[in-house]
């Protein structure tokens, strides 16, 4: 019997439009909580936007900023930041990318200079406590999790390297959903973040269930003791899957899980 759910957001649970059918997900946690399975919103977003998104209900465990910040439903278990003055290093170096907007995820908001209106329209959608800048070298006081980037694609390559060779082991950088690319702690990842929540519950990989769509996900599913990837998936990811489902927009985690419920919570295919 599975103990854990775990679900990526953006691409997986989530539909393109950023809902999903609340009222079909209540029915499904309602089961989950009789039966004492935990559930996982596990993204790269924040904190605050992830609760948000299940207000009805604290018992949801949440791993944000992409395993950085993790509770255990109301209990904080990992806060993994950077460095101020390693995060002003970084910044500092990012400013000499050509083309490169800037998203820095804090505990307490998020903060761009960005003056793209494309940009701040998109980081509205994802960040719930979005403050603009007018410099965002000039630091506020906040616990930092990761530098988001938006870059053309020919310059990701490169962003990478320079990243790598003056940071070295320090930093970690990885492709996020949107075609973004995320700098955070090494060693940091949704897979880091599911093995605390196992040791808070006494849970085993093996009674844990993953669902994600994207590169960031890879780790929590090859984690998880069954993976489960949406047909909308980035094409890397599918061959990590135990079984490919319907699309996010056709909510294929909401179908599964109801799948999982009728056969007791084991492993219904």
């Amino acid at each position: 019997m599975i103990k854990l759910i775990a679900a990526d957001m953006d691409g997986t649970f989530l539909r393109d439009d950023l809902t999903y059918d609340n009222t079909r997900f209540r029915k499904i946690f309602e089961k989950m909580e009789e039966n004492g399975v935990k559930f996982v919103a596990a993204s790269g977003n924040q904190h605050s936007r992830l609760r948000s998104q299940f207000s009805f209900n604290d018992h949801i465990s949440i791993i944000a900023e992409n395993g950085a910040h993790v509770l255990a439903e109301q209990e904080e278990l990992v806060a993994s930041s950077i460095p101020t003055s390693k995060i002003a290093q970084i910044l500092a170096l990012l400013k000499r990318i050509p083309r490169i907007e800037i998203l820095l995820s804090g505990k307490r908001f998020a903060y761009t200079d960005s003056k793209n209106e494309k940009v701040l329209s998109l980081a509205k959608r994802f960040f719930v406590n979005l403050k603009v800048m007018e410099n965002i070298k000039q630091l506020p006081k906040d616990q930092f999790f990761k530098i988001t980037c938006l870059l053309p694609s020919d310059s990701k390559v490169y962003m990478t390297k320079v990243i790598e060779k003056n940071f070295g082991g320090n930093i970690c950088v990885k492709a996020a959903g949107h075609g973004t690319l995320d700098i955070l702690s090494p060693d940091i990842n949704k897979a880091t973040g599911l093995e605390r929540l196992g040791n808070k519950y006494a849970i085993r990989p093996s009674q844990m269930i993953a669902f994600g769509n994207d590169r960031n996900d890879e780790e929590m599913l090859t984690y998880a003791g069954r993976s489960f990837v949406p047909g909308n998936a980035d094409p890397s990811i599918r061959q990590l899957a135990d079984k490919i489902i319907p699309s996010n927009n056709s909510d294929g985690v909401l179908k599964t899980l109801e799948d999982y419920a009728a056969n007791n919570w084991e492993y219904p295919y």
